[in-house]
């Protein structure tokens, strides 16, 4: 990494100290929001995830029988026994205890994400047609490539449910 100044340094404990990654500039943190049966503790690793949290609260609050979940299932690969040998979702969405939806929350898109989603889609796909990538619109045409039947644009979903929602945010 080098040297850094005081000055830096500061910034840096600063980021740290107000619960930011020292590695970017993404907020993360523990919320609690409404989760379709009571009020849901988990720890966002990023603002796109707060943001999709948010939406799926507003999203449950209007529809009974609805609950989500974060990282509440982990979907293995048979079969493989290096690199991506299981999956577990960001959020699932259930409708009277049946998965409805399966959220993946991406930022930036790297090789592994793609090896991911074609094992996810080989090994199961029935949860396959259920599956609802948000991401920013930069990586649609990659998606779009790896048979992703349903993005959402994390900018847009941001405008509705950035700060509307009640809970941290």
């Amino acid at each position: 990494m080098g040297v850094i100044t005081v000055k830096q340094y500061r910034q840096l404990a600063k980021r740290i100290e107000k619960n930011y990654s020292q590695y970017s500039r993404v907020k993360s943190g523990w919320i609690t929001l409404w989760n379709g049966e009571c009020e849901y503790k988990f720890y966002a690793r990023s603002k796109y995830e707060e943001v999709a949290a948010k939406m799926l609260s507003a999203w449950v609050r209007v529809r009974p029988g609805f609950k989500w979940c974060h990282e509440d299932i982990t979907l293995h690969f048979e079969g493989y026994r290096r690199g991506c040998v299981c999956y577990v979702p960001d959020f699932t969405l259930y409708c009277r205890g049946e998965i409805f939806a399966i959220y993946e929350v991406k930022g930036r898109f790297q090789g592994k994400d793609a090896t991911k989603i074609k094992r996810f889609q080989k090994a199961h796909p029935e949860l396959f047609e259920k599956f609802v990538y948000i991401t920013d619109y930069v990586n649609f045409p990659k998606l779009i490539k790896l048979g992703v039947k349903t993005i959402l644009d994390i900018k847009k979903i941001r405008g509705l449910y950035g700060k509307s929602v009640s809970g941290n945010g």
